[in-house]
């Protein structure tokens, strides 16, 4: 029920040394993270009268209905959770980004308050707070309306000349195509 795992939290570091000179020693270093395990559930109740006249699948709707309840709960536990029994005690990251401690992972983008006033320097700037460590498995946590209206608007903005459409190289295949779920060279979460 419970997994302890090392985070890295400082490196080796790298000095100039001359001809005979000690080089003086750096260390790794790390603390631990405990995962914990919750269990949630969903209880729904389905009259006989429903299965027996049912002309769909039930169970096929059921599982989707579950799973999607599960999801949704998972999700909002993991970003907007308050550590209340309501998101089984978990504090969310955009809850725990909030906080003093996280301030200088924040990236505010002045002047835009809507995914439509969203400009690639706020999605770089993002990028620039990301450190190197944590880079290989980055990746994009955005809403479809978030997708939609900022990032896929940015992938396909005109280019410098008439063959290009978007900045990283669209072109009008690509826009037929659709867009793939990266942004920026990360994936979609």
């Amino acid at each position: 029920d419970t997994l302890v795992i090392a985070r890295r939290t400082g490196g080796l570091s790298a000095r100039p040394v001359g001809e005979n000179v000690e080089v003086t020693d750096s260390d790794v270093t790390f603390d631990n993270i405990e995962l914990n395990a919750k269990i949630w559930g969903v209880a729904n109740r389905v009259p006989n009268s429903l299965l027996e006249d049912s002309i769909i699948d039930l169970a096929d709707a059921m599982a989707v209905e579950v799973a999607q309840a599960f999801a949704e709960a998972f999700d909002n536990a993991g970003f907007i959770g308050d550590g209340t029994s309501q998101y089984h005690g978990t504090v969310g990251v955009a809850t725990k980004v909030l906080q003093s401690a996280y301030s200088a992972s924040v990236v505010t983008a002045t002047s835009n308050d809507t995914f439509d006033d969203l400009s690639l320097k706020n999605f770089t700037d993002t990028l620039a707070r990301l450190p190197l460590y944590a880079r290989r498995n980055a990746a994009w946590y955005i809403s479809p309306v978030g997708w939609g209206s900022a990032m896929l608007r940015l992938a396909m903005l005109p280019g410098s000349n008439n063959t290009t459409l978007g900045a990283g190289g669209t072109n009008a295949d690509n826009v037929v195509a659709g867009a793939g779920e990266q942004f920026l060279g990360y994936t979609m979460g």
